[in-house]
């Protein structure tokens, strides 16, 4: 076991190097960079982190059944987790710097038309209130700048991104090398291209489903 730190795609089997020295040969390559939050870097926010502040709405959200959450976003992401927070929160803020969304129409849609879900406009989160558990927020209107603060029993709800930490490097010569500079990361469709070309070709062929006659109407 120990870390691939590059893979070259240029033939076939592929060549993984572990660890900078140890090669390891494959027909296929499923590369794997799952994801990591979005926090926003406010103070009392990591002090809270468990706290009430969270970024997985999957993970945490039957915990907090009946209180009213916060979620800070406007992408797929944030709209994703805010609907399924709908499903045990009493009520679902979601605030967003701009005056539009960048989701999808049909993700903005649901959201907007659901009636556990308010939208706060041109507000930025600017602090997270609370001793041991969050308590509220404080908020900014963008466009007046004056701040208040949201009471939310207890909970900041923060989006998750995909992120990936590996790059594209010497890409003539279809050697590909991971490294943890952000400054360096390519976009996560580059590595599906990649991994989509790594796939071994298969073929399926459609039969007709054939029955005994006694069976037929379980269809």
């Amino acid at each position: 076991m120990g870390m691939v730190t590059s893979v070259d795609f240029s033939e076939r089997p592929y060549k993984l190097i572990v660890d900078e020295e140890k090669p390891i040969l494959a027909e296929t390559v499923i590369i794997s960079t799952g994801a990591s939050a979005k926090y926003l870097g406010l103070e009392n926010e990591s002090r809270l982190l468990g706290k009430g502040v969270s970024a997985c709405a999957t993970c945490d959200g039957a915990f907090f059944r009946e209180q009213e959450l916060a979620i800070v976003g406007g992408g797929d992401t944030a709209m994703e987790e805010a609907l399924f927070l709908t499903r045990f929160a009493s009520k679902v803020y979601v605030i967003h710097r701009r005056n539009e969304f960048r989701a999808s129409q049909i993700m903005q849609d649901r959201v907007l038309n659901h009636e556990k879900i308010e939208v706060l406009w041109n507000t930025t989160v600017e602090d997270v209130l609370g001793g041991d558990l969050v308590e509220g927020l404080v908020i900014k209107d963008t466009d007046s700048g004056e701040s208040r603060n949201l009471a939310v029993t207890g909970f900041l709800w923060l989006s998750a991104t995909s992120r990936t930490q590996i790059s594209l490097m010497n890409g003539s010569t279809g050697t590909r090398r991971a490294t943890s500079s952000p400054s360096q990361t390519q976009p996560t469709r580059m590595w599906r291209a990649y991994l989509l070309a790594a796939m071994p070709k298969i073929t399926f062929t459609a039969k007709p489903l054939q029955l005994p006659e006694r069976d037929a109407w379980r269809l």
